[in-house]
């Protein structure tokens, strides 16, 4: 009896399905294509020069889609997205320092 390989490799995702962790200095994103292959990118969380959000410009370039063009609809299935809290902080104006003994103290 020979085995079955599981669902996921019988059935690649219906779109492009991405992970995304916002840090400080970089963003990192992985994504999985239609083919079920995993991209990565790791673009600087903040450079207004070039572009307005680090997740967004990532996807971009895993889909190979111009800055001034739409993101077509039904291109992606799902994002996930995470941050630390020190960053999470910083957005919303909140000042954070780490601190050993307490891994994280904000105000």
């Amino acid at each position: 009896m020979s085995e079955q390989p599981p669902v996921a490799a019988i059935a690649g995702p219906s779109a492009w399905q991405f992970c995304i962790d916002r840090g400080g200095t970089f963003t990192d994103i992985v994504g999985r294509g239609l083919d079920s292959s995993l991209q990565s990118c790791k673009p600087l969380s903040e450079n207004p020069q070039r572009y307005r959000d680090a997740a967004v410009q990532g996807i971009r370039g895993m889909l190979e889609i111009p800055a001034d063009d739409p993101i077509p609809a039904g291109a992606i299935e799902s994002v996930r997205m995470g941050a630390t809290v020190s960053q999470y902080r910083r957005e919303h104006g909140r000042p954070c320092r780490a601190d050993r003994r307490q891994h994280h103290r904000c105000s």
